[in-house]
């Protein structure tokens, strides 16, 4: 298998260099991922204007773009056919709206968008290294074995909370809708403004995603590009009847 690689953290983060490692255990892997990191840059991308890149060798290229404008260029600039796109592992969960925001999973939405089975992997922040290899390697061994790849939706993998250094088991799940309070807090002397946000609703049932996660299992959640819901469009269409 030919693997693209990319993340939101940049290319010298610490997580994609674990990614990287076990994937070689699969196949070839070819890294395009940004110069520096792009956290929350989600599917933001940056059409009709030069962007600088490095080579760095025949399998590595950074780029001075976002992990979408990563994806597109991985899979032109190199000289192979693709057989999936893989984001991360990032350095902090996306979970539940998390995946709205992120540009780890900006990245695979951009796979689907260029026909590509893709796969995203996030783990809580300050991972621990050796572990972190351990789930990836059983967590590629699952997906290969029950064949769950397609280019019609991406897997949204997260591995346990820290504390438990080995996970329980592989879940599939629903993504929770967790319920926020958002703040503004202004210093108006020095005209900024630090935004905030404070969860204010969890769950734990481990059939979604947060609750997998802080009860110790490897949460694989299937997303779909497209947010049109045909239940919905009904429900419009009876009321203007």
């Amino acid at each position: 298998m030919n693997f693209l690689l990319t993340n939101d953290d940049g290319i010298h983060a610490k997580g994609i260099q674990i990614l990287e490692s076990v994937l070689k255990k699969y196949g070839e892997v070819y890294v395009c991922a940004p110069m520096e990191g792009k956290s929350g840059a989600s599917c933001s991308l940056s059409i009709f204007k030069y962007l600088d890149f490095l080579r760095l060798d025949d399998h590595h290229m950074a780029l001075a773009g976002n992990p979408v404008d990563c994806v597109i260029f991985g899979l032109n600039a190199f000289p192979v056919t693709f057989d999936l796109v893989i984001s991360g592992c990032n350095n902090g969960y996306n979970l539940s709206f998390d995946a709205m925001y992120s540009g780890t999973i900006g990245a695979c939405f951009q796979a689907l968008v260029c026909q590509k089975k893709t796969i995203a992997f996030s783990m809580e922040r300050n991972f621990y290294e050796q572990e972190v290899a351990n789930e990836i390697q059983k967590t590629m061994d699952y997906v290969l074995q029950h064949d769950l790849l397609s280019n019609q939706y991406l897997l949204n993998v997260n591995f346990p909370n820290a504390p438990f250094l080995q996970s329980k088991g592989i879940l599939l799940t629903k993504q929770y809708l967790r319920t926020f309070q958002y703040e503004s807090k202004y210093n108006e002397e020095k005209n900024k403004v630090l935004l905030e946000r404070h969860l204010q609703e969890e769950t734990n049932d481990i059939t979604y995603d947060v609750a997998a996660c802080k009860n110790g299992y490897t949460s694989i959640t299937p997303l779909k590009m497209t947010r049109f819901c045909n239940g919905l469009l009904k429900k419009l269409q009876e009321k203007i009847k």
